[in-house]
């Protein structure tokens, strides 16, 4: 079972075309998210942050610049109605479909999200706590819960999920951490990024 940070590393040089290390910009955000961990500093029951939100932040306006994520704004909506929900869904998979090169460098996962699976209610949001935070406009980023008002990222697709996925346990168990990931999306993805025949 690979490491997390491993993981971490090998999306990475999918996605940027280089080594982690080689971009200076995610390579320093990276850093900042594992000394988190090291000097203990708190976070959320999902790893969410400071650290964690300024990498995923960047992350998501990297995805979004080279299509391997929707660039466009959503309006906000009321998560408390279900034909909402289902709406929202829809409308993912439809932007989903037109990036490109997420279809070109991940094909089966892309397939899955398509066509296998067009309305996948398995994630809806990474569950961080961005209350405090600012985001930029293009973020998906909704207010939900009845009680308590907290706004949270609607994952773009199966990628977003999964580098969310891999830097919460970095920050929350550190860099010898295993990627137990164990979701069908996920595990496909998985398997593309490492360049596994049968993906």
């Amino acid at each position: 079972m690979a490491k997390a940070k491993e993981q971490f590393k090998n999306a990475m040089k999918k996605i940027l075309g280089k080594e982690l290390e080689e971009d200076e910009e995610i390579n320093r955000l990276y850093s900042e998210v594992i000394e988190a961990n090291k000097k203990g500093k708190c976070c959320g029951k999902f790893g969410d942050d400071e650290s964690t939100i300024l990498l995923m932040t960047e992350l998501r306006k990297r995805m979004r610049e080279q299509e391997f994520a929707p660039n466009c704004i959503l309006q906000n909506m009321d998560w408390e109605k279900k034909e909402v929900n289902e709406d929202f869904y829809r409308k993912r998979t439809e932007l989903v479909r037109e990036t490109e090169k997420y279809k070109e460098l991940f094909p089966k996962t892309y397939n899955y999200e398509c066509e296998t699976m067009p309305i996948n209610t398995s994630y809806i949001s990474d569950g961080w706590n961005y209350v405090k935070k600012d985001y930029p406009n293009e973020e998906w980023n909704f207010p939900v819960g009845k009680k308590q008002i907290m706004y949270t990222h609607f994952y773009y697709n199966e990628l977003d999920h999964y580098l969310t996925y891999l830097i919460r346990v970095i920050r929350t168990k550190g860099e010898d951490a295993r990627d137990c990931c164990s979701e069908c999306g996920l595990k496909i993805l998985k398997k593309e990024i490492e360049g596994k025949p049968n993906a």
